[in-house]
């Protein structure tokens, strides 16, 4: 199985029946800061997420860090990382982290739609959907075509360090 990119059946087995016609958000994860001076976040619990665009479900795996959305300061007026946002910008990094790998085939353009698709479920506004997908579009080359990409996976032991911090979150 897939870690991150799970096909309808895989993720049935984990969340039993869904409606697989709808993105929707499987599994809430759970951030904590990792470096605040770059305004890293890490992943403590693993996020799944159903994607129309892709009929995929995207797992983002504990330990995954992420921006919540790397944009250019113009446009952060119109989408910000935190509270419901940071599902769609979520989604987003991790398939922009696996693009070109043996983990995933897909597109930028998916990639984008995906972002599209989950700003329309967390209840962005239309304009500000449309204002954030066509920003990616035109700016996410960059992020795309970089041979190391900004996002990163942490370390065991330094997994387990946070994990220790938040025991009572993992009881």
């Amino acid at each position: 199985m897939n870690e991150i990119l799970l096909n309808y059946e895989e993720a049935k087995q984990l969340f039993g029946s869904f409606d697989y016609r709808k993105t929707a958000i499987l599994q809430r994860g759970l951030f904590d800061a990792y470096s605040e001076g770059s305004q890293e976040w890490i992943v403590l619990k693993p996020c799944y997420i159903w994607s129309v665009s892709i009929n995929r479900c995207i797992c983002i795996p504990a330990g995954f860090v992420t921006d919540f959305a790397s944009i250019p300061r113009i446009f952060r007026p119109l989408f910000t990382g935190h509270g419901r946002t940071r599902y769609p910008a979520l989604a987003h990094d991790i398939l922009y982290a696996i693009a070109g790998s043996e983990l995933s085939s897909l597109s930028r353009k998916h990639a984008d739609l995906v972002l599209k698709d989950l700003c329309e479920v967390v209840g962005m506004q239309k304009r500000r959907v449309f204002a954030v997908f066509y920003a990616v579009r035109l700016g996410g080359f960059i992020a795309w075509s970089k041979k190391t990409k900004d996002f990163s996976f942490v370390t065991p032991d330094v997994f387990e360090k946070y994990r220790n911090y938040h025991s009572e979150l993992f009881a």
